[in-house]
């Protein structure tokens, strides 16, 4: 069901030329389909070959149909992985303007994108914005509800944060989110649920940055050992909390990272 929806959600987005030849080749496809079965003997052979014809042509529709949207959200992620945000919102920016001006309705996907990469710049007035409009477009989306999850936990709306990072989880986000939820417990002092999600991050990711605090947070909590000092997960959470740092979120964090530190020297 899942699929479907996002395969609605991306059609919207096509242009009408795509979308008009898709709905021939879906009507021919039934029709051909119905001849297979119900037809006579002698058009079999014609109606698999039309068959086989039909689903190649659906799946060129399809890539057609979606070309500005990979190439732009390609685009865009590669920006965005490579730490430049300003560029990655430019393409998306860009992209959502052309959709717009076609009248079409852009995907949670992208607008989720969009959110998140607001975030990273700071501005999280706009990633609200953009990801609430994921969540309304496409509300089982476990993308949507992440990004969605990470904006409230930097906003301070930790029970909130928490809510939201569990129903992704439920959704069939990437078990690594349980860091996330966990941090977001920490931050909300509910130690128990805290001490559970963070257990089954250090089970499901090896990424330094998570496995550092997490780590930390169970020092803390249960008096495990504590993590060994890691150099680049450090300078991740400095650049995090330098980001934030007018946030109740971003000073928090500070003062773990510091007390981590300090710990560890």
């Amino acid at each position: 069901m899942g699929i479907l929806t996002g395969f609605i959600s991306q059609f919207r987005t096509w242009d009408r030329p795509s979308r008009i030849a898709f709905l021939l080749a879906l009507g021919l496809l039934v029709v051909v389909l119905l001849l297979l079965v119900f037809g006579p003997e002698q058009i079999l052979n014609f109606a698999v070959v039309g068959t086989v014809g039909l689903l190649i042509v659906l799946q060129i529709i399809v890539l057609w149909g979606n070309r500005h949207m990979v190439t732009a959200q390609t685009q865009a992620r590669r920006h965005f992985m490579a730490g430049e945000y300003e560029e990655a919102r430019n393409v998306l920016e860009t992209e959502l303007a052309r959709i717009t001006e076609a009248n079409q309705k852009p995907q949670a996907e992208m607008l989720a994108f969009l959110g998140n990469t607001y975030r990273q710049l700071g501005d999280l007035d706009k990633s609200m914005q953009f990801l609430t409009q994921a969540v309304e477009t496409r509300p089982k989306s476990h993308f949507s509800r992440y990004g969605f999850g990470r904006t409230l936990l930097t906003k301070g709306e930790y029970a909130a944060a928490a809510e939201e990072l569990r129903l992704a989880l439920e959704l069939g986000a990437p078990p690594a989110t349980s860091f996330d939820l966990g941090h977001a417990y920490v931050r909300a002092n509910d130690a128990a649920a805290a001490s559970e999600a963070l257990k089954k991050a250090l089970g499901a990711t090896d990424e330094a940055h998570r496995v550092l605090l997490a780590k930390f947070w169970l020092y803390q909590l249960e008096g495990t050992p504590l993590p060994t000092a890691d150099g680049e997960a450090f300078s991740y959470w400095q650049q995090e909390a330098a980001r934030f740092a007018g946030t109740p979120y971003g000073q928090a964090l500070q003062h773990d990272v510091d007390e981590l530190s300090s710990l560890l020297n």
